[in-house]
């Protein structure tokens, strides 16, 4: 007695690991898209800035806003090597620039 085999002429191909890796990476920028932010870092509070960040809103340029932190003139959350910036530490520096 013959046993029939089942084919399938047109398997799926299985995708190569290149292939798999770029389409998590799809799903997760169609994810990061969709919550319409960033991901933070851990311990990272909502809202606070990136250096980047504090020189536009400051006016001034990146290398200013890490030299004010390294002088202590302008508090910073480090994380990692991860540098943040909270609002409320900008709106204090301002103050203190105008008086």
């Amino acid at each position: 007695m013959k046993t029939a085999l089942a084919f399938n002429a047109d398997p799926e191909p299985t995708p190569t690991p290149l292939e798999s890796v770029a389409a998590g990476l799809r799903l997760l920028a169609d994810g990061l898209e969709a919550l319409g932010r960033e991901p933070k870092a851990e311990g990272q509070v909502e809202g606070d800035l990136s250096p980047k960040e504090a020189a536009s809103r400051l006016g001034v340029g990146l290398s200013t806003v890490y030299q004010l932190a390294r002088e202590g003139k302008l508090r910073v959350v480090r994380i990692g090597t991860s540098v943040r910036v909270p609002p409320a530490e900008l709106e204090a520096f301002r103050k203190r620039r105008m008086k």
